[in-house]
């Protein structure tokens, strides 16, 4: 289980304001999550995970990261970091 609290408002709010596609690719990575927030995946593996072709998951990533849910730091010949931020309600969404 990890650190991130999220009220049932919260998290309504998340399913209603997210497309689909999105919102799926956030609950597989938030379950993934450790304490920190800090998510330990790839592309082909969250593709794998969910059922959706990487083009998919790239742009469900885009859309959390333009509503500030998920930071996404691109490192030069290494994985790329992902954070889940929290709670929802600090982000506006």
């Amino acid at each position: 289980m990890n650190g991130f609290t999220y009220t049932k408002d919260e998290l309504y709010k998340l399913g209603t304001t997210l497309e689909q596609k999105a919102c799926k690719v956030f609950l597989i990575m938030f379950s993934m999550a450790d304490n920190n927030g800090y998510v330990n995946t790839s592309l082909s593996d969250l593709s794998k995970r969910s059922g959706m072709s990487i083009t998919t998951i790239r742009k469900a990533i885009e859309e959390l990261k333009c509503l500030k849910i998920l930071e996404v730091n691109h490192n030069v010949g290494v994985a790329t970091d992902y954070r889940m931020k929290t709670p929802i309600s600090e982000n506006k969404l």
